[in-house]
């Protein structure tokens, strides 16, 4: 299964009936397919494709594993996409999720948002930064960030900064 660098599953199952919310996307079965497998990949998710069984066995950040299956839907346009969290993050997952939905429905495929921070920068905790180590990088670690933010952020932090030190500052002599 490993070393498949595009999903393109053979044939599909008939849609199940004990998952309670179907989401059905319209496309043939390849092009539903081929999107989920690019979004995996510029997403950067480890994900095993099962062409015989049109599944996916992924690993997101954090060791977040999931499954995708792909049914028949009611016409040969129509396939369902079904995506189980198996354990991992709950947060990584629905960032996924959504983003997986959103390429398989519609095409549109967001990359994730990261920067790349080396340790010699400074310290910080677990909860912020994840190893990256499928890329074998000892000193970098990625910082989960929404950059407009952050950007955000950074202006509105230097702004009070400056304000406050135009208030302190000593009169000039």
């Amino acid at each position: 299964m490993e070393g498949i660098a595009h999903w393109l599953p053979l044939r599909v199952d008939p849609s199940p009936t004990e998952h309670a919310e179907l989401i059905a996307c319209e496309g043939h079965l390849t092009t539903i397919a081929g999107r989920i497998s690019e979004c995996n990949r510029i997403r950067l998710i480890k994900a095993d494709y099962d062409n015989g069984g049109a599944s996916a066995r992924c690993v997101a950040m954090r060791n977040t594993h999931f499954c995708i299956k792909l049914f028949r839907g009611e016409t040969e346009k129509h396939i369902i996409v079904v995506i189980e969290k198996k354990s991992g993050c709950d947060l990584i997952f629905q960032e996924e999720y959504h983003a997986l939905m959103c390429a398989a429905r519609f095409g549109e495929i967001h990359p994730r948002k990261v920067s790349i921070v080396s340790k010699e920068e400074g310290k910080h905790d677990d909860d912020t930064f994840l190893q990256v180590s499928d890329l074998n990088t000892k000193t970098e670690k990625i910082v989960l960030t929404k950059a407009a933010d952050y950007f955000k952020l950074s202006t509105m932090t230097k702004q009070c900064v400056d304000h406050d030190d135009a208030l302190f500052q000593s009169p000039a002599l």
